[in-house]
């Protein structure tokens, strides 16, 4: 809805360019909002301007950088668009601290749910609910960074052509190709400057809570560059047998 519409528009205005033009590469980004996400475009604007970019650059390395600075504004943008919703399906199975103090209550009178209620009720009316609802709330929250990091190791992976299963809990366990090894581009060395902690290696690249935006974008960051030049993803997702296992 956002960013596949403005790739598309990217490929019908400028992609069979043979020149650099700035006045149509300026035009096209004055099409996108200023300013940061979720409502601010800022990071798509500087994507597609270094995408142009990398479409005139002659040096092999140079136009790597250019690309992979592209595609990382691009994630960041859409991570940080995405953050409210990516945090609230992790808590899912979470419940709210009203309703664990309406079952709490419920455990002293599981006959008479209408009388629990009551008390409930009044309760909450006197105030005396006050400390309870602090101890619940602080349990809920250790609930879910624990919720967060059980996820996140356990059910959250990401499949690679031809079947390549990586977990996103895990560091990546491949090498940054030669091209990106050793970065030139000021620009994309300060955004990873930002993003990566443990600069030019897959080290600690294993998100631990994927609900956290740094923690997530450091895995994304790393993803990105060591798989930068692998032309198995232009291919199908799954292998012929799991294709005809599924049929």
């Amino acid at each position: 809805a956002e960013i596949g519409y403005e790739f598309a528009r990217f490929i019908d205005d400028c992609l069979a360019d043979v020149s650099y033009d700035e006045q149509k590469i300026s035009r096209f980004c004055d099409g996108l909002r200023p300013g940061d996400p979720p409502d601010g475009q800022g990071y798509l604007r500087q994507a597609f301007r270094h995408y142009y970019l990398a479409l005139f650059e002659t040096d092999p390395e140079a136009k790597a950088e250019w690309q992979l600075l592209g595609n990382l504004e691009i994630g960041y943008h859409e991570q940080t668009r995405l953050q409210p919703e990516i945090n609230e399906a992790l808590v899912a199975p979470v419940i709210t601290p009203e309703a664990f103090t309406r079952n709490l209550l419920r455990t002293l009178r599981p006959d008479s749910p209408w009388l629990t209620e009551l008390i409930w009720l009044i309760l909450r009316f006197l105030g005396r609910l006050s400390q309870l609802d602090r101890t619940i709330r602080l349990y809920l929250t250790a609930a879910q960074l624990e919720t967060h990091r059980l996820v996140t190791e356990s059910l959250m992976s990401l499949e690679l052509p031809p079947d390549n299963r990586l977990r996103l809990g895990d560091d990546l366990t491949v090498h940054f190709p030669p091209q990106l090894s050793h970065l030139k581009n000021p620009e994309l060395k300060a955004i990873l400057a930002e993003v990566d902690p443990t600069p030019d290696s897959t080290l600690e690249s294993g998100a631990e809570y994927w609900g956290d935006l740094p923690d997530r974008m450091h895995f994304i960051a790393d993803l990105f560059r060591a798989y930068h030049f692998s032309a198995e993803l232009f291919e199908m997702p799954r292998s012929a047998s799991l294709e005809e296992t599924l049929q």
